[in-house]
């Protein structure tokens, strides 16, 4: 009878000893986001995250790889305990848990920048996943990046200046040359005076102021006005005869 329990007891606890392996080796540290793109020189982050799958997981430790990216900054997150905290300079860690954890926990965060096009890559080297006094079996999961070279945006070139084509002034003709220097003659040339002397001296027959043609001349060059006085004078005769005649 003792022999049946002590059996039984050998098959129970070596079920679950194989059951606690069963959990135990789907514990996962990883790196997350798993893949992206980035461009060269361009900062992006990363967090380290255990999942434990239900195991009991006290302590991970281990050390950062990079490749074709440099780290820039670590930071430790909140609810865990750093006994070795990571630093870019030097990238090993041990992590603790108080109380252990079962589920998910984030361990710390990275901030890296791509160096050159191509692939880059984090991951881990020399870890250890401890649970309550033993260690945890674990697989672990890196980063893996794409990094390429910023798109530089078209360069709008304003097109180039016409040449001013210069005209050459016509070659003048000779008939053009004739008229331009006679032209110039004519402005330089002093102009003349032109001085009409009036010759005020009368007629050798109109000299003469006596005689006949002295008179006829004068009546001549006078006509009009001894026309008129003629006519004056024979209105006032023919008003005075006419008077006369009335009074007689």
């Amino acid at each position: 009878m003792k022999k049946t329990n002590a059996l039984a007891l050998l098959i129970i606890v070596g079920a679950l000893g194989v059951s606690q392996m069963a959990y135990a080796d789907s514990s996962t540290l990883s790196v997350l986001p798993a893949s992206l793109n980035s461009t060269i020189g361009a900062s992006f982050t990363v967090t380290v995250q255990l999942n434990p799958a239900n195991n009991t997981v006290c302590v991970a430790k281990g050390t950062l790889l990079f490749s074709n990216v440099t780290c820039q900054s670590i930071t430790i997150a909140d609810g865990v305990t750093a006994q070795t905290a990571p630093t870019c300079a030097s990238p090993n860690f041990i992590i603790g848990i108080p109380k252990c954890a079962t589920t998910i926990q984030n361990l710390f965060s990275v901030s890296v920048k791509g160096n050159q096009d191509g692939q880059g890559n984090i991951s881990f080297t020399g870890v250890k996943i401890i649970g309550a006094g033993a260690d945890v079996p674990f697989t672990s999961q890196a980063g893996v990046y794409t990094i390429v070279a910023p798109q530089t945006p078209p360069q709008v070139t304003a097109p180039a200046p016409k040449p001013t084509q210069q005209t050459a002034a016509p070659t003048p003709t000779t008939t053009q040359q004739t008229v331009k220097q006679s032209v110039e003659e004519l402005a330089t040339a002093e102009t003349p005076v032109i001085t009409q002397e009036t010759n005020f001296s009368q007629p050798a027959a109109l000299k003469e102021t006596t005689g006949l043609g002295g008179l006829l001349a004068w009546l001549g060059a006078n006509f009009w006005w001894v026309l008129l006085l003629t006519l004056l004078a024979a209105a006032a005769y023919y008003y005075y005869i006419k008077n006369t005649a009335k009074s007689a």
